[in-house]
């Protein structure tokens, strides 16, 4: 059986679903119903002819157009998990736990795949390490990055 022809913009997306999934080769692999070894070829620089034809400007407009597609898909599932948990008879269930991880999900993925961070760490100095003492003490504060249009 001939190998299936994968046309650039999908190349494009599957490598924007790889970076979404944090390179994890079996989640983006699934996610896209791909064989990983067709997925790490295509990350090792292996891409079919077709993608390969293509100039570096415009592998590198599919790979932007690919990236802000899958973050509007990643964020349309967020969107619809928010609403699930807003109906009372779904928080009332079990299943809300489930969609508040699926909203965290597909935040972090949005995130990723559009190149921003998916958490902050802050170290904060103390009044004694400011004043020069010798006994640090830092704070680290973690938290989700929130896409762009929700941020105060």
């Amino acid at each position: 059986m001939p190998a299936k022809a994968h046309t650039p913009a999908f190349v494009a997306r599957a490598l924007a679903v790889l970076a979404a999934n944090d390179g994890s080769l079996k989640a983006a692999a699934s996610e896209l119903g791909i064989s990983r070894s067709t997925l790490r070829g295509w990350r090792d620089g292996r891409v079919p002819r077709s993608t390969a034809a293509l100039s570096s400007e415009e592998r590198s407009a599919l790979s932007e157009e690919a990236g802000e597609s899958t973050a509007r898909q990643y964020r349309d599932v967020k969107v619809l998990y928010i609403e699930q948990l807003k109906k009372p008879e779904v928080v009332r269930a079990s299943s809300a736990l489930q969609a508040a991880t699926v909203v965290g999900i597909m935040a972090d993925k949005e995130a990723r795949v559009l190149g921003k961070p998916t958490d902050r760490t802050e170290h904060v100095l103390s009044l004694a390490e400011f004043l020069g003492q010798t006994f640090p003490s830092t704070l680290t504060v973690n938290s989700l990055a929130l896409p762009e249009e929700r941020k105060p």
